[in-house]
């Protein structure tokens, strides 16, 4: 049992895998007998609803200038809190912070994605001062080993000082949400259809364009549907590809959905068409499900995850010819949903991924720095 205060911090608690992977480990650090507290820029999200019971929220604000005020504001009043950071945006703060010697408290850092592809816009002021930021946590999580080989390089620390912590899921929350029906109207469009999925914001990194491109070119009888849930400003966009190669009929955008295990459960194939990733939640998802897998073997994530040919396969990014292939050689094999479930239950069960964390804790709450 723990008897730690932990805070997760986190920009929001809307879509997005980070939020996901934070959500789950609060409730499985709940269950070890840790005080939770979620510290957000913005008080929104749809998973607010899914935290642990007596779960404490704090909002500090979006600006630099309003987020250090209030982290610092919550450090100072709660200074024996640990405190696990899941987004850039918030550990290059904390780790500002910690450097000025403004707080006390303990951190850790979460990459969730590889840092290179991740450090854009706004962040780029602060890329030549990640590595010294950085350094202050006392421990530091990359989500895969690709993301783990990119920040070491950027950071210039040793492998040994980074722990490699991929995402994972909680199985039986998984699997009894996936028997929950789907909500009409899609229940009634997708009756006597099926369907390949896609599930992701609808912006570049996802690259549904690919996707959409390849099933138009699979070939597949038209009793075959393609569904991409998500929603961004992309949407647009995507809905006049389809049109372009006239299979709009073919293709639903039911937007974000808050249970998406009972679609993908009922689904004959996922598809994760991503240019880049950290440790995709929902292609990890998907497998918890039992359904097959596709992704692209792009940099970080997806080759960890579908690492035996019973889990997926692996496409080039960006080759709609390679994965339309893939989309047709799939759906043509036997159904092996029972074995992929047993596998993905073993290989990406929310317990030992937690316990993980736990060590990660333990060991920075003696440390001073990296």
């Amino acid at each position: 049992m723990m008897h730690a205060r932990i805070a997760l911090c986190i920009m929001n608690l809307g879509v997005g895998g980070a939020q996901r992977a934070m959500v789950t480990l609060a409730n499985a650090l709940f269950r070890r007998g840790a005080k939770i507290d979620i510290i957000v820029a913005q008080k929104f999200g749809a998973y607010q609803h899914s935290l642990p019971p007596n779960t404490r929220i704090t909002t500090v604000g979006k600006s630099t200038l309003a987020m250090a005020i209030g982290l610092r504001r919550f450090c100072n009043a709660n200074p024996d809190v640990t405190l696990i950071s899941a987004q850039t945006n918030i550990s290059r703060v904390l780790g500002l912070l910690k450097l000025v010697k403004a707080i006390d408290n303990h951190v850790i850092i979460r990459e969730p994605n590889r840092i290179g592809s991740t450090v854009k816009g706004a962040l780029r002021f602060w890329r030549p001062l990640l590595p010294l930021l950085y350094r202050q946590a006392e421990g530091i999580v990359a989500v895969s080993q690709a993301g783990k080989d990119d920040l070491a390089k950027l950071t210039g620390w040793p492998e040994s000082k980074i722990s490699l912590i991929g995402n994972a899921t909680d199985h039986d929350y998984v699997v009894k949400r996936a028997r929950e029906p789907l909500p009409e109207p899609w229940l009634s469009e997708l009756k006597n259809c099926r369907y390949v999925l896609g599930a992701g914001r609808l912006v570049e990194q996802k690259d549904f364009p690919t996707l959409i491109s390849a099933f138009a070119k699979s070939g597949l009888p038209n009793d075959v549907k393609l569904v991409i849930l998500g929603e961004g400003r992309l949407r647009g966009e995507l809905e006049r590809l389809t049109e372009t190669l006239g299979i709009a009929k073919r293709v639903l955008m039911p937007g974000f959905q808050e249970n998406p295990f009972s679609w993908m459960s009922r689904a004959e194939l996922f598809v994760l068409s991503s240019r880049w990733e950290g440790s995709p939640n929902a292609l990890i998802e998907a497998l918890a499900t039992g359904t097959p897998c596709i992704a692209t073997n792009c940099p970080s994530g997806p080759s960890e995850i579908l690492s035996e040919p019973l889990l997926g396969r692996l496409v080039p990014v960006g080759n709609s010819d390679a994965m339309a292939r893939e989309l047709a050689a799939i759906l043509s094999e036997p159904d092996t949903r029972e074995e992929r479930e047993t596998k993905a239950r073993e290989k990406f069960g929310v317990e030992p991924w937690a316990d993980r964390y736990v060590t990660v804790i333990n060991n920075c709450t003696t440390q001073q720095g990296i």
